[in-house]
């Protein structure tokens, strides 16, 4: 028998993976990226130089993204972050 936190654990995982598809290279927010958060659950507003990203519109769950970052491994330290945080 499977049990309940196995699937969930199953779930965070796949859940986890998706954002890091979608931050893995982010340089801009294009798009696509754009449509692929807000599929995921994120509510987008600009906000100066950034962007507010705001998890199922609960304002508990949210961050800031650069609109130009500077740093290669931003996305990947964006998705790590809302791994931690918000799942």
């Amino acid at each position: 028998m499977v049990s309940v936190q196995f699937i969930l654990a199953i779930g965070d995982r796949k859940k986890k993976a998706e954002i890091q598809r979608i931050l893995k290279n982010y340089t801009i927010m294009d798009a696509k990226t754009r449509k692929a958060l807000q599929d995921f659950g994120f509510r987008i507003e600009e906000d100066g130089k950034h962007y507010r990203l705001t998890f199922f519109g609960d304002d508990r769950y949210n961050t800031t993204v650069a609109k130009t970052p500077s740093d290669a491994r931003a996305g990947k330290n964006i998705a790590h972050y809302i791994e931690q945080t918000m799942m």
